[in-house]
């Protein structure tokens, strides 16, 4: 995977959050394996990010 094409499914990503947080953050805190996940790709998107400022 590239990171364009990381960014777009970060962006799909951001979209369906905004749709329903709640839904979201529920699914988050009874899957703790995908919420470790989430706390990887954030990181990565921001390191990625800050570098191409």
């Amino acid at each position: 995977m590239d990171t364009n094409e990381f960014l777009n499914l970060a962006q799909k990503l951001n979209e369906l959050i905004k749709q329903d947080p709640q839904a979201f953050k529920e699914y988050l805190l009874k899957n703790q394996d995908s919420l470790d996940d989430f706390k990887f790709i954030v990181k990565t998107i921001d390191e990625i990010t800050s570098k191409n400022v």
